[in-house]
């Protein structure tokens, strides 16, 4: 039995750097998300606060110019609406501007 255990954590791991090869990283996978995943992906990351995601976000959403587009940011605003009831948060989110601002601000 102690021998499967071993041999079975490596595959694990090796699996699962296997996935993150085969799914790219987030500049990559972001640069291939259409306008409404892109802005739907911005409330997922903000909302669990992964900035390395927020930053490539934040940075095809202002290559694209969706800054002031309002369907981009209906996409944002709905989706934080259902996270924040999802998690039953008594919260305000950050706004979709908010959001942009704040991978300017961790922006070193």
């Amino acid at each position: 039995m102690a021998k499967k255990v071993r041999v079975l954590i490596p595959s694990v791991v090796l699996l699962l750097s296997s996935c993150a090869v085969i799914m790219g990283t987030p500049e990559e996978r972001s640069q291939n998300f259409d306008d409404w995943r892109l802005c739907h992906e911005l409330a997922d990351f903000t909302f669990k606060y992964d900035s390395e995601w927020i930053w490539h976000i934040s940075n095809e959403v202002e290559k694209r110019n969706l800054i002031n587009d309002e369907q981009c940011i209906s996409v944002y605003q709905s989706r934080m609406s259902q996270l924040m009831k999802k998690y039953n948060l008594n919260a305000t989110p950050l706004t979709f501007k908010e959001a942009l601002k704040n991978k300017k601000s961790s922006d070193v």
